[in-house]
């Protein structure tokens, strides 16, 4: 039970980190602050940033690390004896996400951008794509117990992606112009080389999504195994 008050107190600093470094990377992208100007960035309507998945998936983890903390709180306290199924569900769908948005970031597209790692670290993307995915899997993996999630429930972790998905291929045919997209509507640069690719990129987005969702319930799995 010790080992277990334990699990959620650290669960519940891990969680309230998470949430301050949403919100601290929300002031700094909508309020357009810049602590790394060196690095020239295409320029967006605040409004604008909700078009790009590394922003969603961050504001649904902190909406999510914000409930997780409620229900933290209310278990320490003796309100409730255990975490509803659907809190479990909510963070591992959006730790899904934010995992997705890390591997994306740091395995591709630092490759394709121009400034690189520095344009993929600067201003709100230090929090959004590298503090707070890599906080989050710590989180989900070493601290919150997931008993409840059975292996069915991992195709829920690739439902993020799927919903962005659907929104960016649209975007991609109706500012299509032949077999081509601007890079300013293809702005992850996924069918540079033309529309054609969707049909690579489409099953190679599920397949990594999927395995990324599994891995993390995998971990979290043995590592409550290990605890015991």
């Amino acid at each position: 039970m010790e080992l277990n008050r334990k699990k959620i107190i650290a669960s519940t600093v891990l969680n309230a980190t998470i949430a301050l470094l949403t919100i601290t990377g929300a002031v700094v992208m909508f309020a357009g602050l810049e602590f790394m100007p060196e690095v020239q960035i295409i320029k967006t309507s605040r409004i604008g940033e909700f078009r790009f998945f590394t922003t969603d998936s961050n504001l649904f983890l902190g909406i999510s690390a914000i409930v997780f903390l409620v229900y933290d709180g209310l278990v320490l306290s003796g309100r409730t004896k255990e975490i509803p199924k659907v809190v479990y569900i909510l963070k591992f769908a959006a730790t899904s996400a934010v995992a997705l948005t890390f591997f994306v970031v740091f395995g591709y597209l630092e490759f394709v951008i121009s400034g690189g790692f520095i344009r993929c670290i600067k201003n709100s993307s230090l929090f959004y794509h590298l503090l707070s995915p890599i906080l989050s899997v710590v989180t989900f993996v070493c601290f919150e117990r997931t008993n409840k999630l059975k292996p069915r429930h991992i195709i829920l972790g690739v439902t993020p992606a799927a919903i962005y998905g659907i929104y960016y291929i649209i975007n991609l045919f109706v500012h299509a112009q032949g077999n081509t997209v601007q890079s300013k509507y293809d702005f992850y640069h996924l069918v540079s080389g033309g529309l054609w690719q969707i049909i690579i990129i489409v099953p190679l987005t599920v397949v990594i999504s999927y395995a990324i969702s599994a891995a993390l319930w995998a971990l979290n799995r043995t590592k409550q195994k290990q605890k015991k």
